[in-house]
């Protein structure tokens, strides 16, 4: 008798259940709607402001780099990739709270420090011959741009490194490349991420470079990132002027994938005039 009663019972709990089931949706599907609210939070984050030495950039670009953009550097050997990319390390450091991971394949660290050092104090260091180099004042100078901050904002000093640099230097392949940027990521909280120079960080392995380029758009997006890409160009085969010696350059000439261009939301092309 208790079996007979009871049946009707889990029969209504389990209707209800059905009737009043939430409907299904698979993993990041959403409908419009549920897109709202971070709609209405577009354009709060701190801009990536270009330094002002850089004339109209910042006005060119809406006011900066956004977090989750990509931007790519483009340009012939020696016309100052390296140089402008300082710039903006050192440019994020004076005006935003975010740390900053630099991949670099073409220098060591003492050269990467004595470059942002060198826009720190307004001077080329490594013009100056090394005995005629006041250390004791560049160290002073080297613990004021390690904890480089904006002046309203409070950090631990323990806290204030913002800036870590991975010395790859042809060490480790793509994937291996990539396991090492997701610490950078998640491990030390860097939301602007420099590769200097991208091609040569991610060509000659077995990862194909389409797929490297996807890879960090997906990175990016997850994890709203502004990431710099520098990027070597094609040589000119055309017998007209070299594209180092000032020759007309599109976003085509970037070397490598047209996926590094592609993705990029705003592609910065130098050349020499």
């Amino acid at each position: 008798m208790l079996q007979i009663l009871g049946i009707p019972k889990a029969a209504d709990i389990l209707w209800n259940a059905l009737w009043n089931a939430e409907k299904y949706s698979p993993a990041g599907v959403m409908s419009l709607s549920e897109g709202w609210g971070q709609y209405t939070k577009r354009g709060q984050e701190t801009l990536i402001r270009f330094p002002e030495s850089f004339g109209e950039l910042n006005e060119r670009t809406c006011g900066g780099v956004a977090l989750g953009e990509i931007v790519n550097i483009i340009a012939p050997s020696s016309v100052g990739k390296s140089s402008f990319v300082k710039e903006i390390i050192y440019s994020s450091l004076e005006s935003t709270n975010y740390n900053i991971g630099v991949i670099s394949l073409e220098e060591t660290i003492d050269e990467f420090i004595e470059g942002i050092l060198s826009v720190h104090m307004s001077t080329q260091l490594n013009e100056i011959p090394h005995e005629r180099r006041d250390f004791e004042n560049e160290y002073t100078k080297f613990k004021e741009l390690v904890h480089l901050k904006p002046e309203e904002l409070e950090l631990d000093e323990e806290d204030s490194e913002r800036v870590q640099f991975l010395d790859h230097q042809g060490a480790c392949t793509g994937e291996e490349l990539l396991e090492k940027i997701d610490f950078l990521i998640s491990g030390l909280d860097c939301k602007i991420i420099v590769v200097d120079p991208v091609t040569l960080a991610f060509s000659g392995y077995d990862t194909d470079e389409d797929e490297m380029a996807s890879e960090i758009v997906k990175r990016v997006k997850r994890h709203k990132l502004a990431w710099f890409n520098v990027h070597h160009v094609r040589k000119n085969g055309t017998g007209g002027t070299a594209n180092s010696e000032g020759a007309d350059l599109a976003e085509e000439d970037t070397k490598g994938t047209g996926a590094w261009f592609q993705t990029g939301m705003i592609n910065l092309i130098f050349t020499r005039i």
